[in-house]
């Protein structure tokens, strides 16, 4: 006997993936992110250098800092002083005159 043909097995269509959405706006905010945060570190830092990192502040006018004795080989009193109250000195500037008067009598 002959065998009835068999109808043509068509597969199911297969389910097309929906369209993907535009990845622009993960580019455009990673993009922003990545500008973003240097610009702000930067004007950060520059606002505490500008405003405060370099200079010491005190409510109570004390500050730690690096002091310097001063000192000459010679004794007497002071008649001159040749700078300001924080100019800043090189080697070899006149800091102060000592009163000659005693030593030219002795």
């Amino acid at each position: 006997p002959a065998q009835p043909a068999a109808a043509p097995v068509t597969a199911a269509p297969e389910p097309q993936p929906a369209p993907a959405a535009p990845k622009k706006k993960r580019r455009i905010g990673g993009f922003l992110l990545m500008v973003a945060l240097p610009l702000a570190l930067l004007a950060g830092g520059s606002y505490v250098w500008v405003t405060g990192g370099r200079y010491q502040e005190t409510e109570n006018a004390n500050l730690q800092q690096a002091r310097i004795s001063v000192a000459s080989d010679t004794a007497g009193r002071i008649v001159q002083v040749g700078i300001a109250d924080n100019q800043l000195v090189k080697q070899g500037d006149l800091l102060f005159v000592i009163d000659p008067e005693p030593y030219r009598i002795a």
